[in-house]
């Protein structure tokens, strides 16, 4: 039932490339969470849970949120509404090259290559948000020869994440180039294809890590293995997994341990990850062995049970109906805010909902900063 709903989502907001991509990565996640614990597409430690009881509690928590959220959507779907990213105001030239300058800055110091061939580099924090400086970027560069510099670089970030073996930057920042340059060029029908390697190139670089080398012979190792997992994503069920822990540790904790988690959550969104046990996949890996991440109802579930669950979708709710808007009923910031959401998708329901809450908060101080700044510069020059 939890796949019929999230197919029928689809369905509905085929035609809005910002819902799309966002209901489309859920249904593809919770497609593989099913396939990998209920149908026996996997076997292996992420799938050791599927006989528990926590599983069956997992799955019916996905399919409350599944109903949810299509409950919130808009009764009419506007087609093809990518929300224009550009201003009508004219922007300088100055702010474009300082954000140019500080997206080569963070692309030599914000990732750190591996020490041995063939090893995965790491991401640092600031590299990740790199995505802020992309979207405003593009924001300020409305001019062909300025989106063409800014797609250059986004597409060394791209390459030098896959050549280590990294997916969840570059593929945030393919769905940043594909929304601002190609959505309001291609429709769904068309994309099918593009989207079909994509899962091969990024199954064979989360098989093969930094090893992958895209000659022909492992690209059709990746097809069959593919075929022979039902094209499961091994990131969603690795993360449901890890949520599975969550609701574990739910059972034994007791509620005042739950809320003082969700305080330290809250301090985290605006003091930055020095607060301790504000990561809940950190806390419950003292319990049980995962490898992080988590799916987004579940992490609410943990905190708020049911409750926890409403408050999200009504949280989203907010931002659907903006994505689904013109773009003059929505103000530039909101507009470049719902792009950053839908292209933050990946993270914020397979690893932490950190991104919808500490992540738009630091695009708003970065993009009023922004602003500021051009504001004293037009001052300057009159």
């Amino acid at each position: 039932m939890t796949i019929i709903f999230n197919m029928i989502t689809v369905f509905k907001v085929r035609k809005n490339w910002l819902l799309l991509i966002i209901f489309g990565f859920i249904f593809y996640s919770n497609i593989s969470i099913v396939l990998a614990n209920y149908f026996g597409y996997a076997n292996n430690i992420f799938t050791s849970f599927s006989n528990d009881m926590s599983s069956v509690l997992g799955i019916n928590l996905l399919f409350f949120t599944s109903v949810c959220l299509y409950c919130v959507l808009p009764n009419h779907i506007i087609k093809n509404n990518t929300l224009s990213i550009y201003s009508t105001s004219k922007k300088s030239d100055l702010i474009f090259l300082l954000i140019i300058i500080v997206l080569i800055f963070i692309f030599f110091n914000g990732f750190t290559k591996p020490s041995i061939a063939g090893g995965r580099g790491a991401t640092s924090t600031l590299y990740e948000y790199s995505i802020v400086f992309f979207i405003i970027g593009y924001a300020y560069g409305e001019e062909k020869y300025k989106k063409i510099i800014i797609s250059l670089i986004l597409f060394l970030y791209v390459i030098q994440d896959m050549i280590y073996g990294g997916r969840g930057s570059a593929l945030q920042l393919i769905l940043i180039f594909f929304i601002v340059i190609c959505s309001n060029k291609i429709d769904y029908k068309k994309a099918i294809p593009i989207i079909f390697i994509g899962m091969i190139i990024f199954t064979g670089i989360g098989n093969y890590r930094a090893s992958f080398d895209f000659s022909i012979n492992q690209i059709c190792k990746v097809f069959n293995s593919l075929l022979e997992t039902g094209f499961v994503n091994d990131t969603s069920y690795s993360a449901y997994y890890t949520s599975l822990t969550f609701l574990k540790v739910k059972e034994f904790v007791g509620v005042q341990t739950q809320l003082y988690l969700l305080f330290q959550f809250i301090l985290y969104i605006f003091l930055g990850s020095k607060i301790v046990d504000s990561n809940l996949a950190v806390y419950t890996r003292q319990y049980y062995v995962h490898y992080y991440g988590g799916v987004l109802p579940l992490y609410m579930y943990f905190y708020l049970g049911i409750l926890g669950i409403m408050f999200i979708v009504l949280y989203l709710k907010f931002w659907i109906k903006k994505m689904n808007e013109s773009s003059k009923k929505v103000s530039h910031l909101q507009r470049c805010l719902c792009i950053y959401i839908s292209a933050c998708v990946p993270r914020w329901y397979l690893y932490s909902p950190s991104s919808l809450f500490r992540g738009v908060l630091i695009f708003i101080f970065v993009y009023k900063m922004v602003e500021l700044l051009d504001m004293i510069l037009k001052k300057n020059i009159q």
